[in-house]
């Protein structure tokens, strides 16, 4: 009885060798096929992040020998954010602009740089969002959080720069960083931006051609 139960549980190993050998080659076999034919292989998926915070448009317009920014911006809040943000703590994000001039043998050379301020509130007793610019205490009432954090970085027809400022001969970039103001938190929880990734609201910078 014990050589048989030996000799099923030979067989059984032999069995899941054969099936892991059999994955291995065929992964082999996949990947050289890619390989001959010059195909990259594909990526693993990446894990999808918990919020997002970015600008997804900007441009400018010369009226009048004014530059003119109008931009939209794209932010998602992650789980800890919103659940403060709807008990009573107001979020502060500062969107931050910079004017440069291309140098070719330098670092580009700041010629100006704006920022804007949006503070975004729950109301509990009417269920409802305010954003206000605090720049010029401008505000929107939104029925949904979706419809506020669309408001939250997004400009139209800001005054950036004058074009008398600007040399004729050389080429400006405009770039723009949307981040939370961590300053504008209760003092207990400045340290919680460094520390936590639910703090961790900033976009990469954005850059277009301003001439």
């Amino acid at each position: 009885m014990p050589l048989v139960a030996h000799h099923q549980s030979c067989n059984c190993s032999r069995a899941l060798l054969g099936c892991a050998l059999s994955v291995v080659l065929s992964v082999f076999c996949v990947g050289s096929v890619h390989a001959e034919r010059g195909e990259p292989r594909p990526p693993p998926p990446a894990p999808e992040d918990p919020y997002f915070a970015g600008i997804t448009h900007a441009e400018t317009t010369l009226v009048d020998g004014v530059f003119y920014l109008s931009c939209q911006s794209r932010l998602e809040l992650p789980e800890l954010a919103e659940e403060a943000l709807i008990n009573g703590l107001p979020l502060v994000f500062a969107l931050t602009v910079e004017v440069a001039r291309a140098r070719a043998w330098w670092f580009d050379e700041v010629v100006a740089t704006a920022a804007e301020r949006f503070q975004i509130q729950h109301f509990e007793l009417s269920r409802h969002y305010r954003v206000t610019r605090m720049s010029n205490g401008t505000s929107s009432t939104h029925s949904t959080l979706a419809s506020a954090l669309r408001q939250v970085g997004s400009l139209r027809q800001f005054p950036l720069i004058e074009s008398q400022h600007l040399e004729e001969d050389s080429d400006y970039t405009g770039t723009l960083v949307l981040a939370l103001d961590a300053g504008s938190l209760p003092l207990p929880l400045r340290p919680q931006v460094f520390l936590s990734p639910d703090w961790e609201l900033q976009s990469e910078e954005f850059s277009w051609d301003i001439r």
